[in-house]
């Protein structure tokens, strides 16, 4: 249990970080002009700022927790694959759905989706990293 509440808690700082750098560093040329499609800058800080805290904790736990579901000891690679799985579960529907309603730029759901699945691969690899089972009593 230890071991989870840890790498949840992992995942969920670097989830934070990776977010902060995606949108605010890599992407923020390409906000430029959809401002009247976000949030005013005034508007709450501190209440979104602790949603945006509660979303990451429990993705963090989730992804550990589905991780650990399926576990079969494969090391790092089996982190890539379901890391790859869950972007794309997560990254692409969503973000289509997203488009299909909303007047988002192609190009801004494309490099969505695409980094995305990046993230959650280097998520997977992580998790893949700190994941140890608990030992289980063996079978009488």
């Amino acid at each position: 249990m230890g071991r989870h509440v840890i790498t949840s808690v992992v995942v969920a700082v670097y989830l934070f970080f990776i977010e902060f750098l995606f949108h605010a560093v890599i992407l923020k040329g390409q906000y430029e002009g959809l401002e009247h499609m976000l949030r005013p800058e005034g508007e709450n800080p501190a209440m979104f700022f602790s949603l945006l805290i509660i979303a990451y904790l429990i993705a963090g736990f989730l992804l550990t927790h589905v991780f650990g579901r399926g576990y079969q000891g494969r090391g790092i690679g089996e982190g890539v694959r379901f890391g790859l799985l869950m972007g794309v579960l997560l990254a692409v529907p969503s973000n289509l759905i997203n488009y299909a309603v909303q007047p988002w730029p192609g190009s801004l759901v494309a490099m969505w989706i695409i980094g995305y699945i990046i993230e959650f691969a280097i998520a997977g690899v992580i998790i893949a990293a700190m994941y140890k089972p608990s030992a289980s009593p063996a079978a009488a």
